[in-house]
């Protein structure tokens, strides 16, 4: 019986320990850490120790699943990676994984879903390609309702990782054809997971074919923000409905309508030539004095979900499996299951009311 390799690295990872933290939880050389990662020695007989060190505990089905393609750090628009610390990369990127190799063709596999639908031939500006996509999609020229169904409705799979970082806002690669976004929840606010979902679709129809390389400079991330404002709020109807004043709870009022925050649509109107530089600056400077830069916007808006996860574990629940069985189908701890599907704590919650309930029945019985 073979022990996955590339599990042991994955799981190493995604526990956020490096090779010598997990040696020393389980009282052992670095050296054989390395020979288990590199294949030379066999964790076989060790393999529950180092599950449980790995926060696994009992899940040593896990390491004896086939091999997990790496993804390459370096493939990957990270939007802070100058000051992000190598640990937090990899485990936002080792819980990506999870997602995009055991999760995704688990629902891929038993569900029917869309193909994925980003046009070839679209304008290389940002403002373009917003334009074209728009009309592609057939979304009209008003606010979009919610970013993540939007995704999803055409074939990129969305799922979201906790990286208790700042540094971590989204990413995306594809596998095989099918793109997959993934959205840090750290932060709360939900108009910025919607700029960040359109970023990183900025990303998908814009930089398919950039070099590798290249996905981190300043000019790329540039285009993908422009992207976004640009797709989050179309030239024509923003125009219309923007307020020409630097007054912020003007801008508040329209905040829950457009889904974006003040500062986004602040940066959009002088874009479109509908607030000076000077009062451009003097809404920054503004927002600065309340906080909103470094913190938390007022009208805070909530998170968008999956529809598409909703559906999944809807079905699975119904079919009678329970959150714990879906885990131990996938060989994941529920809490793993939950950070990438938020909406299974949600079907958690239904089955402990369940259990309550037949509690109570039986001795009322």
């Amino acid at each position: 019986m073979a022990v996955s390799v590339s599990r042991l690295r994955l799981a190493r990872e995604v526990a956020g320990l490096s090779k010598k933290a997990l040696a020393d939880k389980l009282g052992l050389a670095p050296s054989t850490i390395t020979g288990y990662e590199d294949g030379s020695i066999s964790p076989l007989e060790n393999l529950g120790a180092v599950s449980e060190a790995l926060g696994m505990p009992g899940l040593e089905s896990f390491f004896l699943q086939s091999e997990v393609p790496e993804i390459s750090g370096g493939a990957i628009s990270f939007r802070s990676r100058r000051s992000m610390l190598k640990g937090t990369r990899n485990k936002a990127i080792a819980v990506s994984q999870l997602a995009a190799f055991v999760l995704g063709p688990f629902i891929e596999n038993r569900f029917v879903l869309p193909e994925p639908n980003i046009p070839e031939d679209i304008p290389h500006s940002p403002e373009g390609a917003a334009i074209a996509l728009r009309n592609y999609w057939k979304l009209g020229k008003g606010p979009i309702s919610n970013m993540v169904h939007l995704l999803e409705a055409n074939g990129i799979l969305v799922f979201f990782i906790n990286a208790d970082s700042k540094s971590v806002d989204a990413f995306n690669y594809t596998v095989g054809s099918r793109p997959f976004v993934f959205l840090n929840t750290f932060k709360p606010s939900g108009e910025r997971g919607r700029f960040d979902a359109a970023h990183e679709l900025g990303h998908l129809v814009l930089h398919r074919d950039v070099d590798h390389e290249k996905m981190d400079s300043k000019e790329i991330e540039a285009e993908a923000n422009d992207f976004a404002s640009a797709f989050l709020m179309p030239r024509e109807q923003f125009r219309m409905e923007c307020p020409r004043s630097q007054n912020l709870e003007a801008f508040l009022r329209i905040k829950p309508r457009w889904g974006v925050s003040v500062q986004a649509m602040t940066r959009r109107a002088k874009d479109l030539d509908l607030l000076t530089q000077w009062h451009y600056e003097s809404m920054f400077r503004h927002m600065s004095s309340k906080g909103w830069r470094s913190g938390a916007e007022a009208g805070q808006l909530p998170r968008e979900d999956s529809s598409l996860h909703f559906q999944v574990l809807n079905h699975l629940t119904d079919a009678g499996l329970s959150v714990a069985d879906i885990a131990g189908l996938l060989h994941l701890t529920i809490d793993q299951l939950v950070e990438l599907m938020p909406s299974a704590n949600s079907f958690r919650d239904v089955e402990v009311r369940k259990g309550f309930l037949k509690l109570i029945e039986n001795r009322d019985g």
